[in-house]
Parts: C-alpha cells; sequence; structure tokens
C-alpha cells in the first residue's frame, strides 16, 4: 500500500484505487444505470479525487478533523467522489442519517464541526462546505495546492458508524485506515472480488457496509454500478 503517483510518501486507503486509475484509465469505476452520461472512467475518477481533495483542504478541513457528509440520496456519485477525496486527506466521515436524534448525538459527541453538503443547510452550527456542481461530466474544482495525503493515514479514523440507539444509548464506532486495509484484504480472499468484476450493492451506499465494500471494489480495480433508482 505505498505510495507510489501522486501522494507522496506514506500510506492512505485510496492509494490502491488511484494506482489502479494509473493503470486502466479507460475502464469504467462508476457506472450510473439512469444516467449513463454521468458515468466515470477511473482516469475520470482519479482527476476528480485530485480536484476535490485539494478543494476540501482549501476550506480548512486536515487529517484527522471529523467531518458529516450529508448529500441527497440520488446523488451516489458525488457522494462517493466526496467520500474518496475525503479519504485521500485522512480526515474521517460519519455519514448523514436523515437527521436524526441519533445523528445529532454522534455530531455532539465527536465534536463534528465541518459538514460536506450537496444542498444548502440552513440553521446548522456546523461550517458548511459544499459539494460542487461540477462532478460532472469533466469539470472539476481547482486542483490548486499538494495533494499529498498525511504520511500517518492508517493510524487516522477513516468511517465513523453508530447504531440506531433503538436497545439503549447508540454506540459508535470509529474505523481507522489500519483496520479497513486489513478487512479489505479478508473482504478479496472471502470473496474473490478482482478488477475484472462488475460490482453492485443493493443495499443505498449511504450504510456503512455498503460503502466500505463499494469502496473496496473500487481500490481492486473493479467497475461499481451505482444502485438504480
Amino acid at each position: 500500500m505505498k505510495t507510489t503517483d501522486h501522494c507522496g510518501s506514506g500510506s492512505n486507503l485510496v492509494d490502491s484505487m488511484m494506482r489502479k486509475a494509473l493503470e486502466q484509465p479507460n475502464r469504467l469505476a462508476l457506472i450510473d444505470p439512469d444516467k449513463p452520461a454521468n458515468s466515470l472512467t477511473y482516469g475520470a475518477l482519479r482527476e476528480k479525487v485530485i480536484a476535490f481533495a485539494a478543494y476540501f483542504r482549501e476550506q480548512g478541513l486536515a487529517p484527522g478533523r471529523m467531518v458529516l457528509l450529508n448529500t441527497d440520496p440520488g446523488d451516489q456519485i458525488p457522494d462517493l467522489v466526496a467520500f474518496l477525496a475525503l479519504t485521500a486527506i485522512s480526515a474521517g466521515v460519519y455519514v448523514s442519517s436523515a437527521k436524526s436524534v441519533v445523528e445529532q448525538e454522534v455530531v455532539g459527541r465527536l465534536g463534528i464541526e465541518f459538514e460536506i453538503s450537496s444542498s444548502e443547510c440552513k440553521g446548522s452550527t456546523r461550517r458548511m462546505v459544499a459539494i460542487p456542481d461540477s462532478v460532472f461530466p469533466a469539470e472539476a474544482p481547482s486542483a490548486a495546492g499538494s495533494s499529498a495525503v498525511h504520511p500517518d493515514a492508517l493510524h487516522l479514523p477513516w468511517l465513523v458508524r453508530s447504531t440506531s440507539g433503538t436497545t439503549g444509548v447508540p454506540k459508535i464506532f470509529i474505523t481507522t485506515q489500519g483496520q479497513a486495509a486489513f478487512r479489505r484484504q479478508r473482504y478479496f480472499c472471502a470473496t474473490g472480488l478482482t478488477e475484472a468484476a462488475v460490482f453492485m450493492s443493493f443495499t443505498p451506499i449511504r450504510f456503512g457496509a455498503a460503502r466500505q465494500r463499494a469502496f473496496y471494489a473500487l481500490s481492486q480495480g473493479a467497475s461499481v454500478v451505482i444502485q438504480p433508482r
């Protein structure tokens, strides 16, 4: 998992996907069956991840910071691009659960100050960072600035998950990049997933397990089909 291209020194979960993008830039990475024109090749995805990572850093996000990712359920490709970019800058991500009481509890406990959103959220006490409208097709935010990842990324938070709270106080699970890297290898061994695969989850990516598996598929170089509406 050592970085060999855009990232400089260090290791980061997104490295393997970025290497696959250099090896197979014309292979489809994200396939939208409802809007084929919105589908992205690995080459296009790599460019957008680098640009979005630079954009997020310009907004004040830094390695180890926790953010709330709040996107419209229909914006799965912009959601995944933003998620990959946040992984690249080593930010920890908690995915919105439709403004639930549990979400408010988790955001409060973790002290989350940033919210990445595809729509305007009035009255929020967090610093809002919009996902640019330029995800499709070739436009991307400014790629100014370094795209280097944090050298200690594998020790930093990656994905935050929480229980519903129906059986008591909601429990918070924070997976580090290193833990996710270990689980990813076990997932590959169990499933035999290769870069020749076409992957589709019948669970929406707003759920943690589906998001992780889509991410694992991209890091292996497989094509990920976005769940049709």
